[in-house]
């Protein structure tokens, strides 16, 4: 399990300075319907677009959001966009409870030979280590592919020094084989580890299907204590609460030293150097969610955080104004 460094110098009585909170847990909601016109690109630099709600440091959708797409060092590609771009329409999946979707979708489509195509956004500044984290994504794989096409969750250890923690998707070919990491199944995978880190389900991407991928994450916080438990359903049919979500649950153990989550990261894999090459991945995403509960990540209702309960029994209508409810 890692040391936390900032607790062993309080301990110590050393005075330090940290841009991060850590041992946090994830403050409010953020939502990325890709509500953005037909046609946008995702540059590799410079925020934008930035539009969704909720990323911020308090993950309030009444607040402007201050981080965009293109940050961080996680950004493949033409640096102009070129084959990252919002397309129409978005992505569509039904289940009992499950919010309906808005918006357009990103589309990645990995065209060139050995030239993936990502793109990352920060949680708002948020680097989270702390209480539970759950996360939601639709995911599509829209050409025949044995490459990797996945959703990952990166780390920030220090400034501009970043880190694959956890992933979930299909895991592509290794080199020389034709050979699929996951085997077509849809997976999750610890620190980009192939094949230790792949721990999949028994269902397949396949072509043109989308999927819902819903995960958990209990952060331990304890010095040399217990690994994080990681969870995660797909293809859930009634999300109305946790349970109800059960038989699609794949996986769930306590295994994995995770360091932090600061960023996420859509991805398609480019061509392998295998003879006969497979061919590059096009795939799309959508609603994407973070929040600290199941509702946030899966309801029609973005829940408000527990400390404001008691706000709303003083100034209901003021909240009431406040709150905002996807259709």
């Amino acid at each position: 399990m890692r040391i936390r460094s900032w607790a062993c110098l309080a301990a110590l009585g050393i005075a330090a300075v940290s841009q991060h909170s850590f041992a946090a847990a994830i403050v409010g909601n953020m939502y990325e319907p890709f509500d953005y016109a037909p046609g946008t690109l995702f540059p590799n630099t410079g925020g934008t677009p930035n539009g969704g709600a909720g990323w911020n440091l308090t993950g309030d959708f009444s607040q402007a959001n201050t981080a965009g797409w293109g940050t961080g060092t996680q950004n493949n590609g033409g640096s102009l966009g070129t084959n990252r771009t919002a397309t129409s329409p978005g992505l569509t999946y039904s289940a009992i409870g499950y919010a309906a979707p808005t918006g357009n979708k990103l589309t990645l489509d990995s065209v060139t030979p050995n030239a993936s195509q990502s793109m990352s956004r920060n949680l708002g500044g948020q680097i989270v280590d702390a209480g539970s984290t759950y996360f939601s994504v639709l995911m599509r794989r829209d050409s025949d592919s044995l490459r990797t096409m996945n959703f990952a969750l990166f780390s920030q250890v220090g400034t501009g020094t970043f880190s694959e923690q956890l992933s979930v998707g299909q895991i592509g070919a290794a080199s020389g084989t034709l050979l699929n990491g996951s085997n077509g199944k849809i997976t999750i995978i610890y620190k980009n580890q192939n094949p230790t880190g792949i721990r999949a389900s028994t269902v397949d991407m396949g072509t043109g299907l989308t999927h819902l991928v819903v995960g958990r994450i209990d952060w331990n916080t304890d010095i040399g204590g217990t690994l994080e438990t990681v969870t995660a359903w797909v293809d859930p049919t009634d999300v109305t609460t946790e349970a109800a979500a059960l038989p699609a649950k794949f996986y769930s153990n306590t295994e994995f030293d995770l360091t932090n989550i600061g960023f996420a990261r859509p991805f398609t894999g480019n061509t392998a150097a295998t003879t006969p090459s497979t061919p590059p991945v096009t795939g799309s995403y959508d609603e994407i969610r973070f929040g600290g509960t199941w509702a946030s990540v899966v309801s029609t209702t973005i829940v408000p955080e527990p400390a404001l309960f008691g706000l709303m029994a003083i100034a209901p209508l003021g909240l009431l104004a406040r709150r905002r409810t996807h259709a």
